[in-house]
């Protein structure tokens, strides 16, 4: 039971949440302005998606998951999580948005948990694994 506690991924996924938590919160504002100002939504979701992958890359390496791992090694994997991740977020503003017709703002929030909790996972095993990261919480 306490086995998550002591390898340091509590803190981890918090501190994701936390990057997350901030940043999405950014993002949706810019997305709001964006699309307010007459940008297409799709548009809008992929410049958003693309700053937020550059900020969050080095808040996640550097804070969240305190990871040593190369950059060369883990920009690579980091931008093929957020590939995956901007392709959910499409499918949904295609299918929620361009489909059935939801705002596509409303969209936008929808896709963030489900895309967060993917993400993190794939963080957490491929991207950045415990043997390329510092201590956290006294944990390696």
């Amino acid at each position: 039971m306490l086995a998550p506690l002591k390898s340091g991924v509590v803190v981890r996924l918090l501190r994701f949440g936390v990057t997350g938590i901030l940043s999405n919160g950014l993002l949706l504002a810019l997305f709001a302005g964006l699309t307010r100002l007459g940008a297409p939504v799709m548009a809008a979701s992929v410049l958003v998606y693309g700053a937020g992958v550059l900020v969050s890359y080095f808040v996640n390496r550097n804070w969240s998951f305190s990871s040593s791992r190369p950059h060369r090694e883990g920009a690579a994997f980091y931008l093929l999580t957020q590939l995956f991740g901007l392709m959910i977020v499409l499918l949904m503003q295609w299918g929620l948005h361009g489909l059935i017709g939801l705002p596509g703002i409303v969209v936008q929030a929808m896709a963030i948990p489900v895309v967060a909790l993917l993400s993190f996972v794939l963080l957490e095993w491929i991207v950045f694994p415990r043997r390329h990261s510092k201590s956290i919480g006294g944990a390696a």
